[in-house]
């Protein structure tokens, strides 16, 4: 439990510092953000063991309508994620090493964009 008292916090933090930054494109000063975020502890207990998750944007074609995460047009859904799992979707990257509880804690993430309708996919994924 401990260890989600930090990690919250830090997630949270990012999504919030990481929106503030990022810049809508075409010349436009209006900063990219979620209108809200969810962030829960993933439920490890669950016997389908489903986890992962994406972004879907305007650009996106619906890949998981029929299976197990649903993500809806200008949303980032991520069921069972570990903060090394989010870092990875976030920046793309493969994260070797780091404290245990990076992959030990689980979190249900979902974040929706203030305009779904216009939205793409790589500004979702800024917006992480």
């Amino acid at each position: 439990m401990k260890s989600l008292m930090v990690i919250v916090p830090i997630v949270f933090g990012f999504a919030c510092t990481v929106s503030t930054s990022a810049q809508a494109p075409s010349g436009t000063n209006v900063p990219l953000s979620f209108e809200v975020v969810s962030i829960k502890p993933g439920d490890t207990t669950d016997p389908r063991g489903i986890r992962g998750g994406t972004c879907r944007g305007v650009d996106t074609p619906n890949l998981m309508a029929n299976g197990p995460i649903v993500v809806p047009m200008g949303r980032c859904r991520f069921i069972g994620a570990t903060l090394k799992f989010l870092i990875a979707a976030a920046y793309g990257i493969d994260i070797e090493g780091g404290p245990g509880w990076m992959d030990a804690d689980h979190f249900e993430i979902e974040g929706a964009a203030s305009d779904p309708s216009t939205v793409t996919r790589p500004q979702l994924i800024q917006m992480l």
